[in-house]
């Protein structure tokens, strides 16, 4: 009589067997994962391959075609400048991305994209996928570790695209214009790097800190030789002011360890620097019904509220601010704008007269300009006195050479940004208030004028700005 196995030895068996697929299963995934890495990577290296050669093709016909960098279409095609190379190749290509090239070799791969994921290439050797497409500094690091190789030491950028290793200069072959930098090297890789400007932006990273190149990251002007923030007046940043919106900045003042940073343009209500006919080009009332300067900027600090309150990555503003032309309790202007709990108060005369802006779930992120931060900063009375970093975006002044344009014409004369507000009123004169003008200066402008816009100021931690 033949025995058959008892429950006991049943369920061991079970059990063995789902130990044995607890291990298996997670190596088998692993397995079909790094296969499937490995033959996109292969995809990628193909891809560059095969484009390499379809521009060397294209340079036997036409030898000037010389390009130093080409974009990845959607259909797999490059745009070289003004010229498309067309790519053929079986299997998946790149449907996105930038590739750049060395002594006609494609040196570099920037966010190639394949199957939903981004791929970095540096020298042949292929990334891992990753959701996020990187910033475009990190093609110019790639870049200038494989120019400068196996060095120990500082590299400091003389020219334009050009880096000075000891007795030696090394060009930068990118279509990335790098003006300043000074870059430390252990055995070819960098170690850390200081006010190395990239196409206007200023990027620093210390010795032993992480890569942090996010586009969305604050990157002021200029760090001193310890590697501490050393700010100027007029050193330009960027700001992610929250999630999905990042603005210019500029410094405007220095008050210890904070900075003020004016905006390089005026802000709309609804949070836009879309200036329209529809939306009166942003423009707002200094105060709103009466021509009486002992009101305060009433209106249009409401407007520059409603356009701010959402910039979560801001922090509030704290304010007790006089009115800069009040010498004594009888001079013109109103008495103060003071932040309490998150609630801006504006305060006229007689003190009855007040005005809230903000609440505490939504306080104040911004506030105007002070008269004396705009003329510590070179405005005056006098026209073209102001710097141009104080005169962007606004009608005469021409942004692409950076000079003040009387064109009538011109697109920027169609937008009709005559200026922007200040806090300040104007002594002696109940309904004239200050704002920067259009010429490139201070000027007096009536309460109820509707010709002016809100240019924000936001206050930031000066350490912030040496990331």
């Amino acid at each position: 009589m033949k025995k058959g196995f008892t429950l006991i030895e049943l369920l061991a068996v079970i059990v063995i067997l789902a130990i044995i697929a607890l291990i298996a299963v997670p190596i088998v995934i692993n397995i079909i994962s790094d296969s499937k890495k490995s033959s996109e990577k292969e995809s990628i290296k193909l891809y560059l391959d095969t484009a390499q050669k379809a521009v060397a093709r294209k340079q036997m016909k036409t030898p000037t075609f010389n390009p130093s960098s080409c974009d990845v279409l959607e259909s797999g095609n490059l745009n070289c400048g003004e010229v498309e190379i067309k790519i053929e190749m079986k299997g998946d290509i790149p449907t996105y991305g930038k590739i750049y090239f060395s002594k006609n070799k494609i040196i570099v791969g920037e966010s190639l994209l394949l199957h939903g994921l981004y791929y970095q290439v540096n020298n042949g050797e292929v990334s891992d996928g990753t959701k996020e497409k990187v910033s475009g500094f990190s093609s110019v690091i790639n870049q200038i570790e494989l120019v400068v190789g196996n060095y120990t030491g500082t590299c400091e950028v003389t020219n334009i695209n050009k880096l000075t290793c000891g007795s030696e200069e090394k060009t930068i072959d990118t279509d990335k214009s790098i003006t300043k930098g000074i870059i430390t090297f252990t055995n070819g890789k960098i170690t850390s790097y200081k006010n190395v400007n990239v196409d206007g932006t200023y990027y620093h990273k210390k010795e032993g800190e992480e890569e942090n190149i996010s586009q969305h990251e604050i990157y002021a002007n200029l760090v001193n030789d310890t590697g501490e923030q050393g700010l100027s007046i007029g050193d330009k940043c960027t700001y992610d002011v929250n999630d999905t919106d990042t603005f210019n900045f500029y410094v405007l003042s220095i008050e210890g360890d904070k900075a003020n940073l004016i905006m390089d343009r005026n802000i709309c209500n609804d949070g836009t620097v879309e200036y329209t006919s529809t939306n009166n080009y942003c423009r707002y009332k200094w105060y709103s019904s009466a021509s009486n300067n002992t009101y305060g900027p009433t209106t249009v600090m409401a407007e520059l509220y409603a356009g701010t309150k959402d910039w979560d990555n801001v922090s509030d503003i704290l304010m007790n601010y006089t009115d800069e032309n009040n010498g004594t309790a009888t001079d013109m202007g109103y008495t103060s704008i003071i932040t309490s709990n998150g609630v801006t108060t504006i305060t006229g005369k007689p003190t009855t007269n007040t005005s809230t802006v903000g609440t505490s779930a939504k306080p104040l992120k911004a506030r105007l300009p002070k008269e004396s931060e705009v003329t510590g900063a070179g405005c005056t009375t006098s026209n073209g006195s102001c710097p141009t970093w104080l005169m962007e975006y606004m009608t005469y002044f021409n942004i692409s050479n950076d000079k003040y344009s009387m064109n009538n014409n011109s697109e920027a004369y169609q937008n009709q940004i005559y200026g922007y507000w200040l806090l300040s009123s104007r002594p002696g004169d109940s309904t004239g208030v200050r704002f920067v003008h259009f010429y490139g200066c201070v000027y007096n402008r009536n309460t109820t004028n509707g010709y002016n816009g809100a240019r924000p100021v936001i206050t930031v931690s000066t350490s912030d700005l040496s990331n």
